[in-house]
């Protein structure tokens, strides 16, 4: 795809971008009916907002967007001591560490690594697991793990390193061990799901949150799963990670209908009439990018991810932009958030519109990948 066309997608969503920040009171979600569903507390998303206004600020060099992101992110900063989810990868890694790579400002340094002290804290050292939710919601929280978790992983090995704390590592380290065991299987797929008997950490239920069927395979979650396994390699050189993203990544690619975009489940029992997940495209196109780079360095073997994630660029951009759409407040339509309940289906996702100018950013800027 003409590196011009991946800019001129760029630019489009430069003005979706300029449209949200002079509306939005809250952080956004998903959309209804085209408009941003917004809060306050910022869910487990209020990251993607702020990390995709410092791409903005990566692509353009325009100050005006590291000055919404700095704004965004002092409204992000009250959830740093927040114990009750795992995901604080998701919601402190694109906002305050990347924030701290681009800026060199101690103070988004500081509020990542206390947010890595709460993550570490709900490390469980009999199942050597990470529980998902929270147990105020329900007890049965208490041991259930998904494979989501290994996206929230690597701001640990940045914390361990940034504040010479070895144990967030080894956290790291041992939860990234237990999703290969226990969510990975043989072909490449993932469930979704692991419950473990938490005084114990015996496994005790295999199965799906958000996916079809216990034994099917949930795109999204096989997006998280290869881009966050390149990660992992690409921070310690492990080539356990690196073997796995492969396989992980391999299997996707195998499952993909003729246009890049999956099916909201690789087992989905309609296709090809199933929706589509373009924000589990976005993921994966990223990750796949990054996965090339690594793949090169150690066989020359990463043009098939190369050509993945262009092939999913060019049909993103061409399906899925909501060029010309303007009660659209997103740039990525058609969306799947949880299909089985109906919830948030063929609708703009603001972790689809990060992950997509993620990508976008390192095709057409390769040279800002140290600040990504």
């Amino acid at each position: 795809m003409p590196d011009n066309l991946l800019k001129d997608a760029f630019q489009y969503a430069l003005e979706k971008l300029e449209n949200s920040s002079n509306s939005l009171q809250g952080f956004p979600h998903t959309t209804k009916d085209g408009k941003w569903l917004q809060s306050d507390h910022g869910r487990w998303t209020a990251g993607f907002w702020v990390g995709a206004l410092w791409l903005a600020h990566l692509f353009s060099g325009d100050k005006k967007w590291a000055e919404r992101a700095a704004s965004w992110s002092r409204r992000l900063e009250f959830r740093k001591k927040d114990v009750t989810t795992h995901d604080m990868g998701f919601l402190f890694q694109p906002s305050f560490v990347r924030g701290w790579k681009i800026t060199g400002d101690p103070y988004y340094r500081d509020v990542a690594l206390t947010a890595c002290a709460s993550h570490a804290g709900r490390y469980n050292p009999a199942g050597k697991f990470i529980p998902a939710w929270d147990t105020s919601e329900d007890p049965s929280y208490d041991g259930l793990t998904i494979v989501d978790t290994v996206m929230n992983l690597p701001i640990l090995i940045w914390g361990a390193e940034t504040a010479h704390r070895p144990e967030w590592r080894t956290v790291a380290l041992s939860v990234a061990g237990t999703i290969i065991e226990h969510n990975l299987r043989a072909d490449g797929s993932t469930f979704h799901v692991v419950e473990f008997e938490p005084r114990t950490g015996e496994p005790r239920k295999y199965g799906t949150h958000q996916g079809y069927s216990d034994d099917s395979c949930w795109s999204r979650g096989q997006a998280w799963a290869l881009y966050g396994f390149t990660q992992m390699h690409g921070l310690t050189g492990s080539e356990q990670y690196l073997k796995a993203a492969r396989s992980l990544a391999d299997y996707y690619i195998a499952h993909l209908p003729a246009d890049f975009i999956p099916y909201w489940d690789f087992a989905a029992p309609g296709i090809p009439d199933e929706p589509r997940d373009s924000a589990a495209a976005a993921i994966a196109a990223s990750g796949l990018l990054d996965l090339a780079v690594w793949a090169d360095e150690a066989d020359r073997s990463g043009e098939v991810y190369r050509n993945a994630a262009m092939k999913t660029l060019e049909s993103l951009v061409a399906r899925c932009l909501s060029r010309g759409r303007m009660q659209e407040e997103g740039i990525l339509l058609h969306g799947v958030v949880d299909y089985p309940r109906r919830s948030a289906v063929d609708v703009s996702i603001i972790y689809g519109d990060h992950y997509f100018l993620e990508a976008l950013l390192k095709v057409t800027k390769p040279e800002a990948r140290p600040s990504i």
